[in-house]
Formats: structure tokens, C-alpha cells, sequence
């Protein structure tokens, strides 16, 4: 599973780094990256190994972006319902939550695909990860 999460900028912005938190299970690769609206891949961190259970972990993601909406993306080759640490939505209402801030999914899992195939989000939890200006830990 592929998790799209839109952000804006404001300003043009240089990006370092990227970052998640892992779960109890590092089971595999993860990849963090950066699409444009249309759906194009900007930057990632390509393949990066989970070290450390229940630890945030970070990877080089260097990328300028002008003003306008962004999607951040992550995706784990395994299981990303037990490789991150994730807010969880109501299991009643399933991605609905997610839906209403703009969150979007796509099948597939372990890598980035240079265009993305943007759906619905139907999962009901949303792993913890972001992009940062700086280098992170």
C-alpha cells in the first residue's frame, strides 16, 4: 500500500530529509517521496532498510519546491499495517477521516512508482512520517 498525504508550500522550500516512525515489526524497505499534483514523483529516499523497532528513522531526501500543494508519500515492501508506528482513524468509518484532509492511497507496496495512481483512501490508519528542512536526528 502506497499513502499520499498533501501538504502546501508557501514559500519555495529545500527539503534534507525525510522521516517515519517504526513500529513493532521492521519488517523490510521503506520509501519516502514527494509528488506534484499531477502525480509525478519529485524526489525519494528509494529503498531504506527498518533499523530500529519502535525508533524514528530518517534518510536523505533533498528537493526545492516552489508555492502550491504536494503530496508526501511512503510505502513498505512488507506490511505497512505493523512497520510504523500510525494515528488510526474509526474503524467505522474506515478512511473516511483521512479522505476529508485529503489523504489518497494506491496498491502496491516496496517501491515509488514514477507516476502515481491516486484513490480513495479506504485504510483506517496513517503511518507517522514527514519531510523536514534540516537534517532530522
Amino acid at each position: 500500500l502506497i499513502i499520499y498525504v498533501p501538504f502546501w508550500v508557501y514559500t519555495p522550500t529545500t527539503y534534507a530529509n525525510a522521516f517515519w516512525y517504526n513500529g513493532a515489526g521492521v519488517l523490510g524497505n521503506v520509501n519516502v517521496g514527494v509528488y506534484d499534483v499531477a502525480g509525478t514523483l519529485l524526489a525519494s529516499t528509494g529503498a531504506q532498510v527498518q533499523t530500529t523497532i519502535n525508533a524514528v528513522q530518517s534518510a536523505a531526501l533533498t528537493l526545492t519546491v516552489g508555492c502550491g500543494q504536494f503530496y508526501m508519500a511512503i510505502t513498505e515492501s512488507d506490511a505497512i499495517t505493523s512497520a510504523f508506528v500510525r494515528g488510526v482513524g474509526s474503524t467505522n468509518l474506515a478512511g473516511l477521516s483521512f479522505n476529508l484532509v485529503g489523504c489518497l492511497q494506491q496498491a502496491g507496496a516496496g517501491g515509488l512508482p514514477a507516476t502515481a495512481t491516486f484513490a480513495a483512501m479506504a485504510t483506517n490508519y496513517l503511518p507517522v512520517f514527514g519531510i523536514s528542512t534540516r537534517g532530522f536526528i
